[in-house]
């Protein structure tokens, strides 16, 4: 019942390459997920920065 013919071997289970495929599309998604992350985190910091300095700007002028 549990023993196959040597000839079964050199064949993969259909079960290992569908997992294969899910992993490498979930993989992807991810991949493709972190690069939008990290563009939004530049935007991000980005925009942080304009604000401080407009801040800065802003109060060094009032001080004057």
């Amino acid at each position: 019942m549990g023993r196959s013919s040597p000839g079964e071997r050199s064949v993969p289970r259909m079960g290992l390459i569908i997992a294969l495929i899910v992993v490498g599309v979930i993989l992807l998604i991810l991949g493709v997920a972190v690069k939008a992350a990290m563009f939004l985190l530049y935007i991000g910091i980005a925009l942080l920065l304009i604000g401080a300095i407009w801040w800065l700007m802003k109060y060094i002028r009032s001080r004057a």
